[in-house]
């Protein structure tokens, strides 16, 4: 986004706005690249390189020159990547089994004569909800429930609890006034969106209480539409229903 604006910032010169073009059109490019790998499972091949001066501040329009490229020995893979915001995280070392391209497994849902809280509280407690696989999320693959640099800081979510949310969901848009089933996906699973009411950043937390399984549209909508407000308050009594089992 920041190349393409500077393609149009007649504040730089003509030659300065054609390197942003060239620039943006790579970015694209590898980031294509980098979803082909994503989706299909397949190994990536890296280049290590030593930058010249690598403690030059560089300005806004000046390259790096490398001082050593080599073909790396060993293969990479695309560990998750984020179709919402189009962030990754790539990791040196073949992908493990069952973790790239890994869809999460759902259990069956709580005994009935248990009480919600039991259940959220196995999803914080990270225990084990292991079962038969029905449903994914946008976020397959992803396991570490810690933050780290990513291009800026990036919270990312417990795969306990997203598993748990779409088990809850059962193939369903949560959301009262929605109920629509989630669509079905190339390799046969139902999809839907895990979708925290208030956000990780502003210190919601990160357990079934505060995460909803959604439609896509749903979803968006809850990001971006005009009634995200109301539809917050919607996605709190849903939650609460469905953590219930009972209909306001």
């Amino acid at each position: 986004m920041e190349l393409e604006r500077a393609v149009e910032d007649w504040r730089h010169t003509s030659k300065q706005r054609q390197q942003a073009g060239g620039w943006a059109r790579s970015a694209r490019q590898f980031d294509d690249a980098v979803k082909k790998a994503y989706r299909e499972d397949l190994p990536i091949y890296g280049f290590l390189v030593a930058r010249k001066d690598s403690e030059k501040q560089l300005g806004a329009f000046e390259r790096s020159e490398a001082s050593f490229r080599q073909l790396d020995t060993e293969l990479w893979h695309v560990e998750t990547y984020e179709m919402e915001s189009g962030q990754y995280l790539i990791r040196r070392g073949a992908a493990p089994i069952n973790t790239t391209g890994m869809v999460d497994t759902i259990a069956g849902p709580p005994h009935e004569n248990s009480q919600s809280r039991s259940g959220q509280a196995d999803a914080e407690n990270g225990a084990s909800l292991v079962g038969a696989p029905t449903s994914v999320d946008q976020f397959i693959g992803t396991e570490r429930p810690e933050q780290y640099i990513r291009s800026g800081l990036v919270f990312e979510r417990l795969a306990e609890v997203r598993r748990y949310v779409l088990n809850r969901a059962k193939g369903h848009c949560e959301l009262l006034s929605c109920q629509a089933p989630g669509f079905t996906t190339l390799k046969g699973y139902t999809y839907l969106e895990t979708h925290h009411a208030t956000p990780l950043s502003d210190g919601g937390a990160d357990s079934p209480a505060n995460v909803i399984g959604l439609c896509p549209n749903h979803h968006r909508e809850a990001h971006y539409g005009s009634s995200r407000e109301a539809i917050y308050k919607e996605i709190m009594l849903s939650i609460a229903a469905s953590e219930t089992g009972l209909c306001p």
